[in-house]
């Protein structure tokens, strides 16, 4: 298994709002994720995990956050709370970047997993 890279933090633009940023810092054992607007922080408290970041994007109206243990988290843009099950990945993630709707992932074997997102109506 390759050693991961765990970045201190990792910064990106909303999709939709390019006012809008979101930060994730890792700290020892723990990822806290913040949504910034004007210097201030938009989320009452930041979404909290406990175990670092290894990437974190926006895709539709979640950010999605890879972490260390393998597990993607999805987080909803408007209240910063995990809004749909955690998905384990098995043999770690290597990429993830989303392309409109959809969120791709390739784990540490090679595997290529795509997700399909549509708004809820």
């Amino acid at each position: 298994k390759e050693d991961v890279t765990f970045p201190p933090s990792i910064i990106f633009r909303d999709k939709t709002d390019p006012m809008i940023w979101y930060q994730v810092l890792n700290e020892e054992h723990s990822s806290f994720v913040y949504k910034i607007k004007d210097n201030r922080m938009i989320w009452n408290i930041p979404a909290f995990f406990p175990a670092k970041a290894i990437f974190a994007l926006n895709v539709m109206n979640f950010v999605v956050v890879a972490l260390g243990d393998n597990n993607l988290n999805f987080i909803d843009v408007e209240n910063g709370c995990c809004s749909i099950p955690t998905i384990l990945i098995d043999n770690g993630i290597k990429f993830l970047e989303s392309y409109n709707d959809l969120l791709v992932c390739l784990t540490g074997e090679n595997r290529l997993f795509i997700w399909s997102f549509v708004e809820n109506k």
